[in-house]
């Protein structure tokens, strides 16, 4: 049976002590509440990524970031490369989010080559997929879905179908009132 992930994407919430308090009172639950089908994952603000490994270490919960360079290294001020991601102990991270598409005109080119910068790594790439209001009321949202796919994984083997997770983020559904269903 697949294992389910519950993934929490802290965006640009929590500092230092909330960060701190929180993740306390997860490995509290985690120690208390043994989840064998359940990953839990969170993904904290980078300058906490550190904080969040050491007090959760050894626990059966996973941290990611949440974004990653499309470049090995070298002179981008604010980006972090997979190597250092990778170097911090993380075994995965969140790429093509749509708010890194709307407001950084991120690409699914450019989420191809972050999800190889991550491959190198042997990191789990957390693929965004999803569809506006305006495009699933058109009806297009098989077409956009695909079409994200198929720019995503160009030229991209999968290997053994743990090698990358997908998370369908319905984009029309955020802050809309509008409530996605499993349909």
């Amino acid at each position: 049976m697949r294992q389910l992930i519950i993934a929490g994407n802290w965006k640009m919430h929590k500092d230092a002590q909330s960060t701190e308090d929180f993740c306390n009172a997860l490995a509290q639950y985690l120690v208390t509440h043994k989840q064998m089908r359940v990953l839990p994952l969170i993904a904290p603000a980078y300058p906490f990524l550190e904080k969040a490994l050491k007090i959760l270490n050894g626990l059966p919960v996973e941290v990611a970031a949440q974004d990653v360079s499309s470049h090995l290294e070298g002179a981008y001020t604010g980006e972090v490369s997979a190597n250092q991601l990778s170097s911090l102990g993380l075994h995965y991270c969140i790429v093509g989010h749509s708010e890194r598409r709307q407001y950084h005109s991120e690409t699914d080119a450019m989420v191809r080559d972050k999800q190889l910068r991550l491959r190198e790594q042997s990191m789990i790439p957390i693929v965004c997929l999803g569809e506006t209001l305006s495009q699933r009321q058109a009806g297009k949202t098989q077409e956009v879905i695909l079409s994200q796919l198929n720019g995503c994984f160009e030229g991209i083997e999968l290997q053994t179908g743990k090698d990358v997770i997908i998370a369908y983020e319905p984009v029309w559904a955020i802050g809309t009132g509008l409530t996605a269903t499993a349909n």
